[in-house]
């Protein structure tokens, strides 16, 4: 198709064309880009994960990212399942439409911090942990309280309040949680998980994970005659990586020039 311009626009055409020719060559040239980007970590003081009073001990195996796979189920907004609506034609060149499910993968842990802890009975007799409860005490000194199964399954509730979400709770009948009803025999060994909610790792310094409630030690007749609590310290950690990079052409490949990771002070 052509297209014709008035006279009157004709003079004015060149001084429109020559800037975007000249800004296509610019971007045409080499080019040099630098990212930045922060990470963060809670990380276990060396030799400090293990404790032991009385009969029992305790030791933080470090964060878990991958506790359980992801669920495939239906996907919702709000309280609503969700459909697609897809038109198809008979035989007879009538319209229909038909509703067809939504699916997606949720991730029951997702935004949730996760620890998994290992415990051993060293007693005599069989020691029951549902009362072991855990506290995740920022730098800023915070609390962040351990989830149960119970408020596990009303937190997913809310963060999702559709009938989809059954199938994510029911996903986790496997797990072992902190305060659950967990019965441990003599020298045996189980391992739990922690979950805390609202965990920021950019509060940089020095954190304390704390259990408290821990039986440590029975009388002749097997009744817990001694609570205690154990803490283990921990360190969150920023990190800065700078990435310096270069391409010769628009259209060509990155190459990485230089890298750099840096420790970020707290407060900064």
């Amino acid at each position: 198709m052509i297209i014709m311009l008035p006279m009157k626009l004709a003079p004015v055409l060149p001084a429109l064309v020559l800037p975007v020719l000249l800004l296509f060559g610019c971007a045409t040239g080499p080019q040099t880009q630098v990212l930045v980007q922060d990470s963060f970590a809670i990380e276990a003081v060396d030799g400090t994960s293990k404790q032991t009073l009385g009969g029992v001990t305790a030791e933080d195996l470090g964060e878990q990212a991958d506790v359980a796979p992801s669920v495939r189920v239906q996907a919702c907004k709000g309280s609503r399942l969700l459909f697609r609506e897809v038109k198809q034609r008979d035989k007879k060149g009538k319209t229909h439409t038909k509703r067809h499910p939504v699916f997606v993968e949720v991730d029951p842990f997702r935004n949730l911090h996760v620890r998994r802890l290992k415990i051993r009975n060293d007693t005599e007799h069989v020691l029951s942990l549902n009362r072991i409860e855990a506290v995740f005490v920022d730098a800023a000194g915070n609390d962040n309280e351990g989830m149960t199964r119970a408020t596990l399954r009303r937190y997913l509730r809310g963060s999702r309040p559709c009938p989809s979400t059954r199938a994510v709770i029911a996903s986790l009948r496997s797990l072992k949680f902190l305060g659950s009803n967990i019965r441990l025999r003599p020298g045996r060994v189980t391992q739990v998980l922690a979950v805390f909610s609202g965990i920021d790792r950019r509060i940089l310094g020095d954190w304390t994970l704390e259990l408290h409630g821990v039986p440590v030690e029975t009388d002749p007749a097997g009744r817990v005659s001694r609570v205690a609590s154990l803490s283990f310290p921990f360190r969150a950690r920023g990190y800065r990586t700078t990435v310096e990079r270069h391409k010769e052409t628009t259209f060509g490949p990155w190459q990485e020039i230089s890298r750099k990771v840096e420790e970020i002070d707290p407060g900064s």
